[in-house]
């Protein structure tokens, strides 16, 4: 049986797998029990993201097309927003939306803000994960209707560990997950990009060269 993800080590020895797992033969609630229990499993003090070096990353830039991807990542997580009673749903151009980037590090990027969307958005509400083409690229959105970053923690929120935010920030793990999903994005030569406008949400955006 084989996992996939980036894997942190702690201390005593303590090493953890940060998303993206995939068990061959998973269903998808399965699947979306997994990304709960490691969401969870972030709580552990001794879980420190010293092991991860974004500089050793290794990620291989090919055509990527990113419209598949976010019909998979929406799928992969359909079980998980239905448990909440969240709409998930993918919006993507007629045509193909294709970017020079690592498959598998862009998956992660995408899981990880999914499931923060997911974990930040209330019962009734919607989570959209978007492709577009743009100027000299693309560009991945995953939008929200959540509660909304304040706007004294934006500037801090790929900070590992980061959960000042009494409403959006008080998730174990919050800053952790999120500096992942920015060194992959930096190691594309990127950084991933958010608004919050007050009271709509919040919405997440990583441009992508073609």
């Amino acid at each position: 049986m084989a996992a996939r993800g980036w894997r942190i080590a702690g201390e005593g020895g303590f090493d953890l797998l940060v998303l993206g797992v995939m068990l061959p033969g998973t269903s998808g609630l399965a699947i979306a029990r997994q990304l709960r229990a490691q969401r969870d499993s972030h709580a552990n003090p001794h879980v420190d993201g010293a092991g991860f070096d974004a500089e050793g990353l290794g990620m291989t830039l090919r055509r990527t097309n990113l419209s598949e991807l976010v019909d998979s990542v929406v799928q992969q997580n359909a079980a998980l927003a239905h448990e909440k009673g969240v709409t998930l749903r993918a919006v993507t151009a007629e045509q193909p939306v294709v970017a020079s980037a690592d498959e598998s590090g862009v998956r992660r990027i995408l899981l990880i803000l999914v499931d923060n969307a997911l974990k930040h958005t209330p019962e009734g509400g919607a989570v959209t994960v978007s492709a577009a083409a743009a100027a000299g690229g693309s560009i991945l959105a995953v939008e929200d209707t959540g509660e909304g970053i304040s706007a004294a923690a934006l500037p801090h929120i790929f900070e590992r560990f980061y959960r000042a935010d009494p409403a959006r920030g008080s998730g174990s793990g919050f800053g952790l997950r999120l500096s992942i999903a920015q060194a992959i994005a930096q190691a594309h030569g990127s950084a991933i990009e958010v608004s919050s406008p007050p009271g709509a949400g919040a919405q997440f955006s990583l441009p992508l060269k073609r």
